[in-house]
């Protein structure tokens, strides 16, 4: 009877460990892939200011050989073709960030292992929300300021359009453009905090691998 009681505690003991060792890695697995989209983000974001800094140019090249304003009705003209990127790079940058905050909820899951670094990871979740909060805002807002930007642009096309209005179209763009640095300023402090936990969390785990 001796024997089975030690055979089913070292049966145990086994199983621990192992659960142990595979929430260790898949804790070192969801925290490389929260940097990776980390990185995503920033990329995205860079995407789209560079496509914001080229709108000038695109709208003097839309104009560039042509008479024609009704070049601002069609959507392979260099305007509509900047406003059709910066919204393909929003839907991009908000399922990076769908997916960074699951990865987030998934490591908070693991709270329950008691041998994980569970305060560094519910510090990261908290900045992680913290982020989302504000690059949710700026999504929205952005991807309605493109919806006015397109209405904008295309009403130079109207016959009635005077030169009011079409300086009244760039006054709209830049108080959006204004809008979106405003937003975009209350993203940027997350990052630091989030990249930072992300590397200490991450030499946490090699060392507890490399400690096993």
């Amino acid at each position: 009877m001796k024997k089975i009681t030690q055979f089913i505690a070292l049966i145990m003991v086994t199983f621990v460990l192992a659960a142990c060792n595979n929430s260790l890695e898949r804790a070192t697995r969801t925290v490389g892939l929260m940097q990776e989209d980390m990185s995503k983000i920033v990329n995205q974001l860079s995407e789209i200011q560079m496509l914001e800094s080229n709108l000038q140019s695109d709208f003097d090249n839309t104009l560039a050989g042509t008479d024609d304003l009704n070049v601002f009705l069609k959507e392979d003209s260099p305007v509509s073709l900047n406003l059709s990127k910066r919204k393909e790079h929003l839907t991009t940058l908000e399922d990076t960030l769908n997916s960074l905050v699951e990865l987030a909820d998934e490591l908070i899951a693991l709270n329950k292992n008691t041998h994980l670094p569970v305060e560094q990871f519910t510090a990261l979740h908290h900045e992680v929300k913290t982020l989302e909060s504000a690059l949710t805002a700026y999504i929205t807002d952005y991807r309605s300021g493109i919806a006015q930007e397109s209405i904008s642009f295309k009403s130079i096309a109207n016959p009635d359009a005077d030169y009011a209005n079409f300086f009244g179209v760039m006054s709209n763009v830049n108080q959006l453009a204004v809008t979106n640095n405003i937003n975009l300023d209350k993203v940027l402090p997350s990052f630091e905090p989030i990249n930072s936990r992300l590397i200490n969390v991450k030499v946490t785990l090699v060392n507890m691998a490399d400690n096993k």
